[in-house]
């Protein structure tokens, strides 16, 4: 998940910057259980990984300087995709002409749980 936020404004922080903590929580889960992940310096953007597919969370960021953090934001809700399918194209074949090369194959279908195939890379 890739979280984004606008920069404190200098004048509102006491001391100096060291960066922000992003915090997000599932769904049904206490805001007080949130894991958390910290930038550095006046970075305004964090990729989140490890996350459940196809969940709710909740998002919320603050700056942090050396004596703690500060107010969070209010939190914001996100859906996790669904995971890639599991199975590969079946059936693959290919034929050789001169300095051309076709591949063809049987198309993935995915399941009720799984993201649609929107392409395929070669």
């Amino acid at each position: 998940m890739d979280v984004s936020w606008e920069p404190v404004e200098p004048g509102e922080v006491t001391g100096v910057l060291l960066g922000y903590e992003i915090r997000y929580w599932k769904d049904g889960d206490k805001e007080e259980a949130a894991d958390r992940v910290r930038t550095a310096g006046l970075v305004t953007s964090a990729h989140v990984t490890g996350l459940n597919p196809s969940t709710n969370y909740h998002v919320s960021v603050r700056a942090y300087n050396r004596a703690g953090t500060g107010p969070p934001s209010p939190s914001t809700n996100v859906t996790t995709t669904r995971p890639p399918p599991k199975r590969p194209p079946g059936n693959i074949s290919w034929t050789f002409s001169g300095s051309t090369v076709s591949i063809k194959w049987d198309p993935v279908v995915a399941r009720a749980d799984e993201s649609a195939v929107t392409g395929y890379k070669v």
